[in-house]
């Protein structure tokens, strides 16, 4: 028993690694997700009200472990602050309730504009034209990008809500962070228990949470308003206030079934048929809101949502796994390397890999500035800015030794090794913030006679002017056009970490970073391939960055 036990101790006693600036860390383990089938039972026989929500609640069964990596974990929903700096750094459309004023504005111009067309048509003896209704939503759809906000200094503190899970995701991308996953919500619930509340299971609402019985206004509450409701990593509403999306599909868990139960006698009989809407093409909400009793604000309970649902009630999370660049790695492969994002005809790109992932990156934050009464918790950060530059490696590179990887890359062309992803200008290779192809391209003259497609362009030495002398990485654009070369280094073994470091800058410009990458990428030969190192130089202009 004390060998089972040993490792997990220390892993709870091991300082966690550096994070994103806030966040609480939540150490992992074996995690209760879900609920069982008699819990579901107990709920709908308990309270007939919730018998309507069967069929949402057995899509929470059957309760069953998942193990859960340590992560990082915002303390609060997302609040209507931290939207704003978003909002205002990147132009992106405001949630609909926040452009009152602008869709009033437009209302009234659409008023004017209607009663000036029915005035020309009496003037010159023609029919009037049919009036249109204002839509508001559908001006808000085509408009709200650049129409400007507005923010009472009370809302500052309330959680952001109204915005879908594209928009929510974006918010994730654009902090260096991502939407957590269902078990990650679950882990920082219950730990290593099968509580149902952070808390534990006293069900007095008005102690621990933002749910149906307190919430009497009908709205949600500031962040953090119920400290007695807080996980014992000082986490905030993981139950109610509300809903928060996760990054997971709202598919069945493994051996899920639908149930049917009958409650009461004679004329009072009810049967209940509870069978779960799967649909891979929603996401999960999980959490409760204010607007559900406690009951179903526990930990179990998810909702399966379309990606553009807005509501008053649904906001979100952010996440951060421990390792720097992991996240960017795995939202690229959803993103800029989906097959969905490709051009028709041009053919997929090997997926990222996300854990051998090496990067630099750093935040900006700014002061908050809370409602009045409101004591700010632990951690509450508001991002102003993320910058990071990283090298993800390819899934595989398609050869199993060295020599046919220099070979091929003289004779068919460079060969895809990864990608270089950064979020600030570079001098060195000179390249904008964006995604690149980065690809191995050895010592030597280009040999002809391979088993590569001829190009018609000039050879790569030529249009970029490399030392052919030197091993180098070629750079190219998603689309395959060459824009740089990078000297590099390669050597072959087993597989290894890599890391990625700020190194002295030569001319010692304080606006400018250098940085070393070593990096493994996974080849055809089974934990053996290609170690490369190469350097690179970013502006970082943008003072207060703190850089991990």
């Amino acid at each position: 028993m004390v060998s089972v036990l040993l490792p997990l101790l220390l892993l709870q006693l091991a300082p966690p690694p550096p994070g994103p600036p806030g966040l609480q860390w939540i150490v992992g383990g074996r995690t209760r997700v879900g609920m069982s089938v008699g819990e579901v039972e107990r709920i709908i026989d308990g309270d007939p009200e919730t018998r309507a929500y069967a069929g949402a609640l057995i899509g929470g069964t059957p309760l069953h472990d998942v193990a859960v990596e340590s992560f990082w974990l915002m303390p609060t929903e997302v609040t209507c602050e931290q939207y704003a700096a978003y909002l205002l750094a990147t132009g992106a459309r405001a949630p609909e309730p926040w452009c009152e004023t602008a869709i009033r504005a437009a209302s009234i111009e659409h008023a004017r504009t209607t009663a000036a067309r029915a005035e020309e048509a009496l003037k010159h003896d023609l029919p009037v034209p049919e009036a249109e209704p204002f839509d508001a939503h559908a001006w808000w759809l085509a408009n709200g990008r650049g129409a400007g906000f507005e923010l009472a200094p009370y809302e500052r503190t309330l959680p952001v809500v109204s915005v879908d899970w594209d928009e929510a995701r974006a918010y994730a991308r654009w902090a260096g962070l991502r939407l957590a996953t269902e078990a990650e919500h679950a882990r920082a619930v219950r730990g290593d228990s099968e509580r149902p509340w952070p808390w534990g299971d006293d069900v007095r609402a008005e102690r621990f949470a933002s749910t149906q019985e307190v919430a009497r206004d009908g709205s949600a509450r500031p962040v953090a308003s119920f400290p007695g409701g807080k996980s014992r990593q000082d986490v905030y509403d993981l139950a109610g206030n509300v809903w928060e999306w996760t990054s997971d599909a709202y598919t069945s868990f493994p051996h899920y079934e639908p149930h049917e139960w009958v409650f009461g006698w004679g004329e009072a009989k009810q049967r209940v048929t509870a069978i779960a809407a799967f649909d891979a093409q929603q996401r999960v909400a999980v959490g409760g809101s204010f607007q559900m009793p406690l009951t179903l604000c526990r930990s179990g309970i998810r909702r399966g949502l379309t990606r553009d649902q807005r509501a008053l009630a649904l906001g979100l999370r952010c996440a951060a796994s421990p390792r720097a660049g992991a996240d960017v790695a795995a939202t690229m492969n959803a993103e800029e390397l989906s097959p969905a994002r490709r051009p028709k005809g041009a053919p997929p790109l090997p997926r990222a890999v996300p854990d051998l992932t090496v990067a630099v990156d750093g935040w900006r934050t700014i002061p908050s500035q809370p409602t009045e009464g409101w004591t700010q918790p632990s951690g509450y950060t508001v991002i102003a800015d993320y910058r990071c530059i990283a090298f993800a490696p390819s899934e595989r590179v398609p050869v199993r030794d060295p020599q046919t990887l220099d070979r091929q890359s003289l004779e068919n062309g460079p060969v895809l090794l990864g990608y270089l992803h950064t979020t600030v200008p570079l001098v060195q290779p000179e390249l904008g913030p964006g995604t690149y192809l980065v690809c191995w391209r050895a010592k030597g003259l280009r040999k002809m006679g391979g088993d590569g497609p001829r190009s018609p362009d000039p050879p790569l030495e030529e249009t970029l002017r490399f030392d052919i002398e030197r091993d180098q990485l070629i750079v190219f654009d998603l689309d395959g056009h060459p824009l740089a070369a990078v000297p590099a280094t390669m050597s072959w073994g087993p597989e290894r970490d890599g890391k990625a470091a700020f190194t002295p800058q030569p001319d010692d410009r304080e606006d400018r970073r250098s940085i070393h990458f070593e990096a493994y990428a996974p080849s055809e030969t089974s934990k053996r391939g290609p170690f490369v190192a190469f350097d690179v130089i970013a502006t970082d202009a943008q003072p207060g960055v703190r850089w991990r």
